[in-house]
């Protein structure tokens, strides 16, 4: 079977993101280990293909001003939750608000 037009992309969900509220389990916007000389922040909405909110914004600032500080950390890693996207950008939705 061949597909054409717009059909190729059905399998791909390109609705709007679900809200965070969904799925209280999801409660932690990013994580932070530093492991020796190597620290990995995550981006952790998923489900909102990692939108950046004011309050991931802020948290990502501090965790990024506690890196800066500590001579043992050479690298930081910013990774991004999920199998969709690294992150979206900013978070519109809140924007609207």
């Amino acid at each position: 079977m061949t597909t054409t037009g717009t059909d190729r992309w059905k399998p791909l969900d390109f609705g709007p993101p679900v809200p965070d509220d969904a799925d209280p389990r999801q409660s932690v916007l990013l994580d932070y280990a530093a492991d020796g000389a190597v620290a990995v922040i995550t981006l952790n909405r998923p489900r909102a293909d990692n939108a950046v909110t004011t309050a991931m914004g802020a948290r990502l600032t501090e965790v990024l001003e506690t890196i800066a500080v500590r001579p043992a950390v050479r690298v930081a890693i910013l990774t991004g939750a999920g199998t969709r996207a690294f992150s979206v950008g900013s978070d519109l939705r809140q924007r609207r608000a």
